[in-house]
């Protein structure tokens, strides 16, 4: 009985799969939660590019890392890699004798022509919309190969691991909003931007429901790529240069015209020799951005997005935090995921992680820990 109430009790470690770090956390409930262990590993430099290598190395790693930090039980919450995950939103009509499970997976195998038993998929149901005289249900979609989940909880189970459960990253997110934005989260809408080195992610909650859901492609691994090809370097000197940078920009020159930037220069004239300009990127991600908070103003025209909140290890660069602020035109800030929980400068708690500095990073993993068990 002892036995069984400990693995009751026991709060789960949530394991976030990132592109540059694998993050391990484990926290203990409560009105303020308090920390039992945080512990971060990062992906070599040889594996950034290969997803899969780069989660055989995490997953062998992790457990080592559970009895390096002293986690409490070997129950885990996990998320599906973003990467290797597809988020689409479906305007689903009901029909007579079939679930709503049914009609998403069958109009997801005609968008994306995937057979919906190679797939997990889970659905999130957001309002009901007009399209003329018919009625439908907006519902996130997000679906990821059953044969990768398979071969996560596989392993872990050869581990002597016990996943508890498997979150998209986007959906464990919004569990950790009412920390993240504080009183503000239930009023209005919340745009929650992950900005990761892999992938970003974007969601929209109402509290701590999500309305909106979408993996971005611009992250800091597609601005290290550039910067490296402008600046003649590696991608890790680069990444170096780029997290130092003060603009993210180049400066139009008193003498350029209207009409002169108005051309579109060559992608290698884009930025002078040994000089970062990521204006392109950064006008593509706010772009997309916007296109997301429109889409959703116009479902919620009565509840539009009344502020940002901006975690992810690349928002530690003030730069890019600032220019994405300037262009939204929202109420934003830069959350730190690790203040609000107790304990984090305790001895021997933390591994290969500096918790007196400001940790947006952990956004996801805080998000992990506080999602409910769904195996």
């Amino acid at each position: 009985m002892a036995i069984g109430m400990l693995k009751a009790t026991t709060p789960a470690i949530g394991v976030d799969f990132g592109a540059s770090t694998m993050k391990v956390l484990q926290i203990a409930p409560g009105d303020r939660p308090s920390l039992i262990a945080a512990s971060c590993v990062e992906t070599p430099a040889e594996l950034l590019g290969d997803p899969l290598k780069r989660l055989e190395f995490q997953l062998d790693a992790l457990p080592g890392v559970i009895r390096k930090g002293k986690y409490r039980g070997k129950r885990l919450i996990i998320s599906a890699p973003a990467a290797q995950t597809w988020v689409q939103h479906l305007q689903v009509q009901r029909a007579d004798g079939a679930n709503m499970s049914q009609l998403v997976s069958t109009q997801l195998q005609t968008q994306t022509g995937h057979d919906p038993s190679s797939l997990v998929i889970r659905h999130y149901e957001v309002c009901e919309t007009q399209r003329g005289s018919s009625s439908r249900t907006e519902t996130i979609c997000i679906a990821t190969r059953r044969g990768l989940v398979l071969r996560m909880l596989q392993t872990l189970r050869a581990q002597k691991l016990e996943v508890a459960g498997v979150h998209s990253e986007h959906i464990a997110l919004t569990h950790a909003l009412p920390l993240l934005a504080g009183e503000s989260a239930g009023e209005g809408a919340t745009v929650l931007l992950d900005l990761g080195y892999g992938t970003s992610k974007l969601v929209i909650a109402h509290g701590s429901k999500p309305v909106f859901a979408k993996t971005i492609e611009i992250a800091g691994r597609t601005m290290d790529e550039l910067a490296s090809e402008q600046l003649g370097c590696g991608l890790t000197a680069a990444q170096t240069r780029r997290l130092r940078a003060e603009n993210l920009t180049r400066p139009v020159d008193a003498g350029e015209s209207e009409a002169a930037t108005a051309v579109a220069a060559p992608p290698e004239e884009g930025a002078r020799a040994g000089e970062l300009d990521l204006s392109d990127q950064l006008e593509a991600l706010t772009d997309e951005i916007s296109m997301c908070v429109r889409y959703h103003n116009a479902l919620f025209p009565d509840a539009p997005a009344a502020r940002a909140v901006f975690v992810g290890g690349e928002t530690r660069h003030e730069a890019l935090g600032r220019e994405l602020a300037r262009a939204l035109r929202l109420s934003a800030h830069v959350a730190d995921p690790m203040a609000p929980i107790e304990g984090v400068n305790g001895k021997g708690r933390a591994v290969n992680i500096d918790l007196t500095e400001a940790q947006p990073g952990w956004a996801l993993p805080l998000g992990l820990c506080l999602s409910p068990a769904d195996i």
